[in-house]
């Protein structure tokens, strides 16, 4: 039951590696995407993310220590999704590696955790 709640979230996860696989020159030219707008659109998508996941975490009933650890989980498997994008990015396609995108995916992600705990909690 658990992939019931998380069907959001995998769905999101999806469109994620969608969009960071692809290669560069595909994205749109008229933008500067190295700073500020590329690490705001990672930590906004991983927020996104996060808060998902940290929902779905929250009403699933299959996996206690999900359910009793919301939190712990969220950022482990945001960090972890993170890390796997940046490799992926630097091994199959002409982008490349930045722990900088790691950072911003991190701070979307307790971003996405505290807009949770005042959404839901409050």
């Amino acid at each position: 039951m658990i992939l019931r709640y998380q069907l959001f979230t995998i769905i999101w996860v999806i469109i994620i590696l969608f969009l960071t696989l692809l290669p560069a020159s595909s994205l749109p030219s008229g933008i500067n995407w190295y700073i500020p707008f590329d690490k705001l659109a990672h930590a906004g998508v991983f927020g996104i993310l996060a808060l998902l996941l940290t929902i779905g975490s929250c009403k699933q009933y299959s996996v206690e220590h999900m359910k009793r650890f919301p939190y712990h989980w969220t950022i482990s498997l945001c960090f972890v999704f993170g890390l796997l994008i940046e490799v992926l990015q630097g091994s199959f396609t002409s982008r490349h590696f930045e722990w900088m995108d790691l950072v911003a995916d991190m701070i979307g992600a307790f971003i996405g955790l505290i807009v949770f705990f005042f959404v839901y909690k409050w």
